[in-house]
């Protein structure tokens, strides 16, 4: 049997366009009841964030919160990385991409070792290594 959750993430849906753009990235705290907010920026929107642990956790949101953005005011997309445990915080990390990736793009993180049980199709990808300590 599974041990309950204590941490959630969301995607804040809160557009006056009426598209699905997500303003924030949302923790929940399911056992203190509370929230903390990751806002994205004015004009920048993102969809769904994927938790990341780092490798040696001992606690739940031990790790990295990991998500597409896309920036109305430039017209480029980014992966951006923000440590859970300072979730607030500017990202520890953020990669500019060069095309944009389309709301509603979804991941999840997928470790090396699981990559290498994977059957081969012919596909080409590029396995990283989960990162050790946050990069600035």
């Amino acid at each position: 049997m599974l041990a309950a959750a204590r941490y959630g993430y969301a995607a804040r849906f809160g557009s006056a366009s009426g598209m699905p753009e997500a303003d924030a990235i949302v923790k929940y705290d399911l056992q203190a009841g509370n929230s903390r907010t990751h806002l994205h920026g004015k004009g920048r929107y993102s969809g769904e964030a994927v938790f990341t642990p780092r490798d040696g956790a001992t606690a739940e949101d031990d790790g990295w919160i990991g998500f597409y953005v896309f920036d109305n005011n430039t017209g480029s997309s980014e992966f951006v990385l923000v440590a859970s445990h300072d979730f607030e915080a500017a990202p520890v990390g953020r990669v500019i991409l060069p095309q944009r990736v389309p709301f509603r793009f979804h991941g999840a993180w997928i470790s090396g070792e699981q990559m290498a049980t994977q059957r081969r199709s012919g596909a080409r990808c590029r396995v990283f290594a989960r990162p050790q300590s946050p990069v600035g």
